[in-house]
């Protein structure tokens, strides 16, 4: 999946020219004061009346303060299609670095779409695969185990301007981590939100609200999440706003805030830029 995700993504990018149903081109890139920085281009083709393709393209970089600096890939191809009021969507993806830790992900979901609103049912399967590092009593050691998840997700058009939306995920793990490979992962893991061991939650829910101003749209999202490894509880907040930069490009600035009971507070800025083609 990884050798594959760059030419997956620029095929998907070139067929962008010749998508009848027009099509979404973004760039996200995010930083924080924990020393983290990330980059994100995808694209969402539609390929029919009913049906888009999705893919994206990632790297990431944190600092692991007790270890060397973690560079990570993140990389995602899937189809969605609605069959009217019901849909389903499926997702492959890789994340992470082979040096610290990685996954192998495959996710699906199906949903009931209306005028005001949707509900989803998510299911995730993920193969990961640790490499813990060396202590006084052992040495280097790959550490594979999986997870399942599953979860929910809902939107909800409260009126013409207003749309209200929650999720939440909750994930089953094969092995448990014990004290001792605990200690040995515990000096990876970092405030960043950006660091792939961000990923490693017992539980997440999510939340939020999006209010359109004129041509503006302002967003607030909160979350929380328990950590599977040390059950740390951890928050975050995030404000944004999305603005027209022209017919075809939107952009979006937000500001978030992440809180760890264990590993203190971080700050995330981001940018991104959306432009949307075919037909006006």
């Amino acid at each position: 999946m990884l050798r594959l995700a760059p030419i997956l993504l620029l095929t998907l990018l070139a067929a962008t020219a010749h998508a009848d149903e027009g099509y979404t081109l973004g760039l996200d890139l995010q930083a924080d004061d924990a020393d983290g920085f990330a980059a994100t281009a995808f694209a969402i083709l539609g390929v029919g009346e009913n049906t888009s393709i999705s893919g994206a393209l990632g790297k990431s970089t944190t600092d692991l303060s007790q270890a060397a600096n973690a560079d990570s890939i993140y990389a995602d191809l899937g189809v969605d299609h609605s069959f009217g009021l019901f849909g389903v969507r499926f997702t492959a993806a890789y994340w992470g670095d082979p040096d610290v830790l990685d996954s192998k992900d495959l996710q699906a979901s199906v949903y009931l779409s209306g005028e005001r609103g949707s509900i989803g049912l998510n299911y995730e399967d993920r193969s990961l695969e640790f490499e813990l590092p060396p202590s006084d009593f052992f040495n280097r050691t790959s550490f594979p185990f999986d997870a399942t998840g599953w979860g929910l997700n809902g939107r909800l058009e409260v009126s013409d301007n207003v749309t209200l939306y929650a999720s939440g995920m909750d994930y089953d793990y094969s092995v448990a981590f014990l004290q001792q490979s605990s200690d040995r992962i515990r000096p990876l893991i970092v405030v960043s939100r950006l660091s792939v061991l961000s990923s490693l939650a017992d539980w997440r829910v999510s939340g939020g609200i999006g209010v359109d101003v004129g041509e503006q749209r302002l967003g607030l999202d909160v979350s929380r999440w328990d950590g599977a490894i040390t059950g740390s509880s951890n928050e975050s907040i995030t404000a944004s706003l999305v603005t027209p930069l022209s017919l075809r490009v939107d952009m979006e600035i937000a500001i978030g805030a992440d809180r760890s009971e264990l590993f203190g507070d971080a700050t995330v800025a981001t940018l991104s830029f959306f432009y949307y083609g075919g037909e006006p």
